[in-house]
């Protein structure tokens, strides 16, 4: 049986996958894919011949729209999950940033560094002049030791910062040392500690100031947005929009639009009406809807970058003591009686468990949904984290899409019978939630699986992969499932107890934890591979994150609105740099 979180149930015979297929197909409008996916992931264009049909632009000249799935609440303080989204949409900076080649952690808040020989600290020097938006006065290395602080998870335990637990992972409390230099001390060295949470590269800090929140306090910064981006906030309202203006004079670039508007759009179709009818002039949508809008002349940007879907298999918390400080460490999400979830106290719970996510795994088809969910644009992957389409890929991680032997690791297991499962797919990520709906019409028309698909806001549902309270199997790229991250870079941090305090996949396993600590202080780029080669084995073997395929991360715009936004690369998106917008001559 197949049924919804939100309580619907599906009364009638469950379709096949086919006739599933060809009913979003028809949704879609069919047709041929216009489109192909180069090496790099991103859309292109084949030789199909292109007709323009593009809009006219409803906004006044120097104004740019930008249509997206949701609008944030967007608290002025870390702690409070601030300052990432804002960083990417242009009110913020962080320390470092990316450019082309992809090349991570160049200077950008940040002039100058130097590592400790030991590698114990890191001393950073700061740009000299950045003011604050709306004359709040001049950053400092008080501000960025105390944004930092705020974030991570380990300074300040209360903290819901979305790398709160990636900063508590490798880092102790920073002190400003002079005006504009600050010291970094490490709890855990890391070769991507430019990268990993102060980066625009992967996942970012931003800056704030504390003077604003000595003089205002925490609840006027809850309401307001004072940072050093060259857009500084007009307005911004949860679920609604967001107004930025351009910073004359800024510091690094002054933007060559006036205006930046994000207005939130819920549902695809309709964001999809308003960049063909000209009310926005980009918008993020569904990797379906892509192909018709190129075909009519709209143009693509993006990060470069790919995100993988894969399935994490919550509950599976093996470590028993944290990998770092060896406390006890609280499982609530460990719940045996679930068949994907082992015991690591029970050898043959532990094998059971292993064939069932095995099974699981083999029960659905990923081309299929690649063609389907994602116009052919995708490319397919076994297992999270080790992605095809890097060079030091081995097929051996491939996984088969094969009914036959699934049912058969079921039988092995002792559940041939079936059993009730749930899924969540995250209401708020279109094709998280298709994903996840996919998947389990796959496991009931496959394996005759009881499925729940539970889809709600992923706000909602973080806190139970935080405190690992979480025992259902999840849709998301869990951090390092992304294209193309460098192979060296130590992985699992968020699969390992190392950032407890901080987002998770709710899955932990000590060999995950250990390999992770032995590559963030190994020097040898080539012995970093080797590892990850290894740990790619044991991703593998134990099946903790399933692999579904990777989908480009891009942003249609209207090139009668933008002539063109070069956007710096990053393992984020889809949407960055926004102050290298050029608008279109009208």
């Amino acid at each position: 049986m197949f049924k919804h979180g939100l309580g619907l149930r599906h009364t009638a015979a469950l379709l096949g996958l086919a006739l599933f297929a060809v009913a979003l197909a028809a949704c879609d409008g069919g047709g041929d894919d216009p489109t192909a996916t180069s090496s790099t992931g991103q859309p292109t264009a084949t030789s199909q011949p292109v007709t323009t049909n593009l809009p006219a632009p409803k906004g006044a000249v120097g104004t740019i729209t930008i249509a997206v799935a949701r609008v944030n609440s967007h608290p002025g303080i870390n702690s409070a999950q601030g300052g990432e989204t804002s960083v990417f949409w242009g009110a913020g900076e962080s320390l470092f940033m990316t450019d082309t080649g992809p090349e991570f952690g160049l200077p950008w808040l940040a002039t100058e560094w130097e590592v400790a020989s030991d590698l114990s600290k890191v001393t950073i020097t700061l740009e000299e002049g950045v003011q604050f938006h709306k004359g709040r006065g001049e950053m400092t290395a008080e501000d960025v030791a105390w944004s930092i602080n705020d974030a991570n998870a380990t300074t300040n335990t209360e903290s819901i910062h979305a790398q709160a637990g990636d900063l508590a992972a490798y880092w102790n409390a920073w002190t400003a040392v002079d005006t504009y230099v600050v010291e970094a001390p490490f709890k855990q060295f890391d070769p991507r500690w430019q990268t990993n949470g102060l980066s625009d590269g992967f996942q970012v800090t931003g800056i704030f100031s504390k003077k604003v929140f000595d003089e205002m306090g925490r609840d006027w910064m809850l309401e307001n947005t004072i940072m050093t981006g060259p857009f500084e906030v007009e307005e911004w309202t949860d679920g609604d929009k967001a107004v930025l203006n351009a910073v004359q004079g800024h510091w690094r670039k002054t933007p060559e639009i006036d205006k930046l508007t994000y207005v939130q759009i819920p549902e695809g179709s309709i964001r999809l009406a308003s960049m063909q009818n000209g009310e926005v002039d980009a918008a993020a949508l569904d990797l379906k809807d892509i192909p018709g809008l190129q075909a009519n002349g709209f143009e693509l940007s993006g990060t470069s970058s790919g995100s993988e879907l894969n399935i994490a298999w919550a509950g599976n918390i093996w470590e028993k003591t944290h990998a770092k400080t060896g406390e006890p460490l609280a499982r609530p999400g460990a719940d045996y009686t679930k068949p994907w979830i082992g015991n690591p106290d029970d050898a043959e719970s532990m094998e059971n468990a292993r064939k069932v996510r095995w099974a699981l795994a083999m029960a659905y088809d990923r081309e299929e949904m690649n063609e389907v969910l994602a116009a052919g644009q995708g490319w397919t992957h076994g297992i999270g984290y080790f992605n095809p389409r890097m060079p030091q890929y081995q097929e051996k991680w491939d996984v088969p899409y094969d009914v036959d032997l699934a049912k058969q690791y079921l039988e092995d297991a002792g559940v041939g019978d079936g059993f009730a499962i749930e899924i969540f797919g995250q209401a708020d990520t279109a094709i998280r939630a298709e994903s996840a709906e996919a998947i389990g019409q796959y496991w009931a028309a496959n394996l005759g699986l009881d499925v729940t698909v539970q889809s709600f806001e992923y706000s909602v549902f973080r806190p139970s992969i935080v405190d690992r309270s979480a025992s259902i199997p999840f849709m998301n790229s869990c951090d390092d499932g992304r294209f193309p991250r460098p192979w060296d870079w130590p992985i699992g941090l968020v699969t390992s107890s190392l950032s407890r305090g901080g987002f998770s996949c709710s899955v932990e396993a000590p060999e995950i934890a250990q390999a992770y600590l032995a590559n963030s202080l190994e020097p040898d780029i080539q012995k970093r591979n080797e590892n990850n080669n290894e740990i790619a084995d044991f991703y593998h073997n134990w099946m903790l994150m399933s692999g579904v395929f990777t989908f480009p991360v891009v942003l249609p715009y209207n090139p009668r609105a933008i002539e063109s936004w070069e956007m710096r690369p990053s393992l984020s998106g889809p949407i960055s740099s926004p102050a290298l917008i050029v608008p279109a001559s009208r």
